[in-house]
Parts: C-alpha cells; structure tokens; sequence
C-alpha cells in the first residue's frame, strides 16, 4: 500500500486517499511456565549449561550470563549476590568481546539462592561458561525436542522472571531494577519510580525464596 501510494503521488500529488487498512492484532509472546524452565534446569545438572540456565531464571541476559565471574559472586551476612556489570558480546569481526552492560540500569546486585552460589564458588576463579553464546542456545533447543516442549529461547526466561515477581507481588520497580531494565521500560509498560533495594534484606529473601 505505502509502495502504490508513493508511486501514484509522484505522478500526481494532489492524489488523496481514503483507505482503512486491516487492523494487524499482534501476536501474544509464549512466556514459559515455570515448570518447563525447571525441567530444562534440572535435566542440565551435570552439562556445562546447568550455571547459565539457574543464572538466566533470574533475569539475565545472555550476553551478562556469558560473561559472569566466579569472582562476581559476594556474600553479605549469609546471603549471596552477584555482580552484574559486564556482557560478552560481538563486535563488526562477528569475534565475542567483553564489553559494558547494555545500559547504565543494566549494572545491578542479583541475590541468588546460596546452592547455585556454591556451585559457581566451587569452580574457584573465572568464567563461569567458556562456550559459545550460541550453545546454549542449541541446547535449549534440543532439549525442548527430546522433552516434546513448546520452542522458547533463553530470553524467555527473562520474561517468566518478570512475571513471577509480578504473581508475588513484587512490586515493579524492583522488578525493573533486578531485571536491568530502564525505569520507563516499555517491557514494563508505564514508569514506575526508583527505589534502592540493594540492602532491603527481606526483599531479597523473599526472591530467593521464590526462585530457590
């Protein structure tokens, strides 16, 4: 349509048009149950993959994923986090290069439960996944196949995050600031104030609860 109406303009632009276009209905995103995203973490126990997928059931982006320490691990009064300031990304040579956060909102302290905190101390000092970005990609996928599950990327386990924050009443703000997320977001549909959650002890218990 855009293409006709140029043409014809070009010829003759006094040309007016009264057209209705057929509303589009956007497609709803799947968002993973938390069940499935459980069954993939729990079939990975023992592969190279089970880190990355407890990691991206907190919110993480690949490219953060990718590029954890063991050394961005920290504990405070028994309660573990970890640092989030840094993404493995690719750069015009298609080589993954570590880079800064994706925003200035992406640099952020995610609690998480003190078994998968061990898990990562226990490989003493590095990263915590080696492999290419695209692997873990590959094996979601296989994985899906073998288990007869709806197809859904790593991404999505951004999106469950969210949403099982939202089931538990999580307010959003902390939503947006545990997922990295800018404060007028539109992932998150309006503007929600800022708040500092990094020492609101029982808001980071009650998260590892949920996810632990």
């Amino acid at each position: 349509y855009g293409y006709i109406v140029a043409v014809l303009r070009l010829y003759d632009p006094r040309t007016a048009f009264n057209v209705t276009l057929p509303r589009i209905t956007p497609k709803e995103p799947y968002i993973p149950k938390y069940e499935e995203i459980t069954t993939l973490i729990d079939g990975s126990v023992g592969t190279m993959f089970h880190i990355p997928l407890q990691l991206a059931k907190y919110g993480l982006r690949r490219e953060e994923i990718c590029s954890v320490c063991v050394e961005d691990v920290y504990e405070i009064d028994g309660a573990y986090y970890i640092r989030i300031d840094k993404a493995l990304i690719q750069n015009k040579k298609k080589e993954w290069v570590e880079s800064l956060t994706k925003t200035d909102e992406s640099f952020r302290n995610v609690p998480i439960d003190v078994d998968l905190a061990k898990e990562i101390l226990e490989l003493g000092s590095g990263r915590i996944y080696r492999n290419s970005p695209q692997s873990i990609a590959n094996y979601i996928r296989r994985q899906q196949d073998k288990l007869g599950m709806e197809h859904f990327s790593l991404h999505k386990f951004r999106h469950a995050f969210c949403t099982m924050l939202s089931e538990k009443n999580i307010d959003e703000a902390t939503i947006l600031r545990l997922g990295g997320w800018k404060k007028n977001s539109d992932v998150m549909r309006r503007i929600y104030r800022h708040t500092n959650i990094d020492r609101d002890v029982d808001k980071m218990n009650q998260i590892r609860d949920i996810f632990s």
